[in-house]
């Protein structure tokens, strides 16, 4: 299964910046810390900043946690992938737009409105 690396680096930046809120550290000590800039640790909490591994690891030792609880789980990658406005919405409206979506169904929207099954498209 693929994986939208635009996802996995939004939600790893969300990961991040919850870890250390909870840890009350702010983005400059952090980054000092790390060997990066305040503006640095903005861009990758708002997943526009790559993270090679040797990073990865000296955020998640200098937060004090595993690596993998900032590493996005394929389970989680799956239900954030609603756009922000739909994430929004009631439980059940968004579990709805969810299902409309299926994310992890292989579906896409082809010609502004259609939706058509990757498994089944062109044949």
């Amino acid at each position: 299964m693929a994986i939208d690396q635009g996802l996995f680096y939004r939600t790893l930046g969300e990961n991040l910046r919850k870890v250390r809120g909870a840890k009350k550290i702010k983005q400059g000590p952090l980054a000092g810390a790390v060997g990066l800039s305040r503006t640095s640790i903005t861009n990758i909490e708002r997943g526009r900043q790559r993270v090679d591994v040797e990073l990865l690891v000296r955020l998640a030792t200098t937060l004090g946690v595993a690596v993998n609880e900032l590493v996005p789980s394929m389970r989680s990658s799956k239900q954030k992938a609603l756009p922000r406005k739909a994430r929004q919405l009631d439980p059940k409206a968004r579990a709805w737009v969810q299902r409309i979506i299926e994310v992890d169904g292989g579906v896409e929207v082809t010609n502004g409105s259609k939706i058509q099954s990757r498994t089944t498209k062109g044949t």
